[in-house]
């Protein structure tokens, strides 16, 4: 009798043996690293973390590869290097079933300091190649009836044009990034805080379509549909650190 109950307990809750393949992008430093000391010990999942060739050895020097956990060089703006990638997950791996957009860059620079250059670096690391990744990975989820995208939005690292110093737009620059910094500080937003909240959200079985990570994320979001647009923006301008006098030694001229 007990064995017969046994043996039908079993029957219905088998062993899971799935192993979902997790492969998560520009894990060289920041979130994207913190992502991947997590999941390095956890041992339901198969690993493959990505970074461009420059930070490879650093990271093989940090993290043993083995038949679940990989590193893999990858310039998430190369399409060659994410055919690359999927074609290499496929052959060993049989496919991603989670993928995780982290990679990204951020320039907090005013249109005339942008080159065509920055721009079309920023569109293809924040755009171009997240989405190139995710038609490359889709098939294989649609096919398994199964999988996850996980697009990671952040501004903790982010570059300051050469020529920020001395401009016209110098009050800009020497008063937004102290703001910036200590609005994240407030935040309580580390690298290794947001890599749980990934981790929670990859092992979700129906997550929401978007997750704000820290706080100040979610209070903008609610003033966005709270507040009509022409009293947010102005309002939110009035709230930086002496915007009222932010270039007035070069701007109000009329010289003519």
């Amino acid at each position: 009798m007990w064995a017969r109950l046994k043996n039908l307990f079993s029957a219905k809750n088998p062993p899971q043996t799935f192993r979902p393949v997790i492969a998560v992008t520009g894990a060289s430093s920041g979130i994207g690293l913190a992502l991947a000391r997590l999941l390095y010990n956890e041992t339901r999942y198969r690993i493959v973390i990505t970074a461009r060739e420059k930070s490879i050895a650093a990271l093989k020097a940090e993290f043993r590869e083995d038949d679940r956990f990989w590193v893999h060089a990858l310039d998430v703006t190369v399409e060659s290097d994410r055919e690359r990638l999927i074609h290499d997950i496929n052959e060993r791996w049989d496919g991603v079933n989670v993928l995780v957009n982290n990679a990204g860059i951020s320039y907090r620079s005013v249109v005339e300091h942008m080159t065509e250059k920055d721009e079309h670096i920023q569109m293809e690391t924040n755009y171009f190649g997240p989405m190139g990744l995710i038609r490359l990975v889709l098939p294989n989820m649609r096919a398994r009836g199964r999988g996850k995208i996980l697009n990671v939005s952040s501004v903790t690292e982010f570059s300051l044009p050469e020529k920020a110093k001395h401009s016209a737009y110098a009050d800009y620059y020497f008063y937004m990034t102290p703001f910036v910094a200590k609005m994240m500080n407030r935040a309580w937003a580390t690298p290794e805080k947001i890599a749980k909240l990934i981790l929670k959200t990859i092992k979700a079985e129906n997550p929401p379509l978007w997750i704000p990570a820290t706080i100040d994320a979610l209070v903008f979001y609610y003033l966005r549909r709270l507040f009509p647009r022409r009293l947010l923006l102005p309002f939110l301008f009035l709230c930086l650190p002496k915007a009222r006098t932010w270039g007035r030694a070069a701007s109000n001229k009329r010289n003519y």
